[in-house]
């Protein structure tokens, strides 16, 4: 063999072991869910366990966890409002999960907000109440897409195509709220009883609701209280100790109460696929 055609040889040799290298290290799910390269985002998992996605206001970019429990679309410290010259447009109050008031906060208007491959201009934003973050980006933003968020590989993928009807991965309907489009709502199992139980990405621990607590006679702990069996389909986990919680606010319009909240702290065990335009939700395994 001459010396060009053999340097041909070894160079496309070369070539394809790059490119079978580079395949071998992308999840497999980014495949079989139709996702492209350019629908594929960073989310570093940061402080409390959140992932922590780049966004950028008014162009300057800022870390903000994606929390599926934000149902304010965007939200920001008073520390980054000020920093970015925010104008204030007004006050709104303040709710916590069990409807009670907890203060007002201050909304400011931003002329435009960049993320995951979009943007939006004349965006409001709610000033933060969460100490030590500069804020937090809600589901509000998804709502037309669909998501799937890999805790274990820092990712997450967003798309508007329709998600392959070979899927892998066991698909749940989504119980809707009129109230807070865009909450994760599922039916599952704690301990042998059906509830409704929220997935909520800005959640550090997952909360039981103390009325669930009593009933089920879980046993208490110095942090909250400990449920041996979830289920959801056919993901099962415990908890050693949920934090004590109360969604009677966030309940109102829902078939039942919401009496369980999943965390950061569980999430990362499955790679969750959130289909809004079909309102369905997707687990599949962790792929370490």
């Amino acid at each position: 063999m001459k010396k060009l055609e053999l340097m041909f040889v070894v160079v496309v040799a070369l070539l394809g072991a790059a490119w079978a290298q580079e395949r071998e290290a992308q999840p497999k799910w980014l495949v079989d869910l139709g996702y492209k390269p350019r629908e594929v985002f960073p989310a570093r998992i940061g402080r409390l366990g959140f992932p922590y996605l780049r966004v950028s206001i008014n162009g300057e970019e800022i870390e903000l966890p994606f929390d599926t429990g934000n149902m304010r679309r965007l939200v920001v410290s008073a520390q980054v409002a000020a920093q970015l010259a925010l104008p204030v447009t007004g006050e709104e109050p303040s709710y916590d999960s069990s409807g009670a008031l907890v203060g007002k906060w201050r909304v400011f208007r931003t002329d435009s907000v960049t993320a995951l491959g979009r943007t939006w201009h004349d965006q409001s934003a709610a000033e933060a109440d969460q100490p030590n973050l500069d804020g937090l980006l809600g589901p509000y933003y998804l709502l037309d897409r669909r998501f799937t968020l890999d805790y274990q590989r820092g990712l997450l993928a967003v798309s508007d195509s329709r998600i392959p009807a070979n899927a892998p991965g066991e698909k749940f309907s989504l119980v809707p709220s009129k109230r807070l489009p865009g909450m994760l709502v599922v039916e599952g199992f704690v301990n042998g009883r059906k509830v409704l139980i929220q997935i909520d990405t800005g959640k550090s621990r997952t909360c039981v609701d103390r009325s669930l607590a009593i009933k089920l006679n879980l046993a208490s702990n110095a942090h909250g209280y400990a449920v041996s069996n979830v289920h959801i389909g056919t993901w099962k986990f415990s908890v050693r100790s949920a934090r004590e919680d109360n969604f009677s606010g966030i309940s109102k319009d829902l078939p039942s109460p919401i009496l369980l909240g999943i965390g950061s702290d569980v999430l990362p065990q499955v790679i969750m696929t959130v289909d809004y335009p079909r309102n369905t939700i997707h687990f599949l395994p962790a792929q370490k």
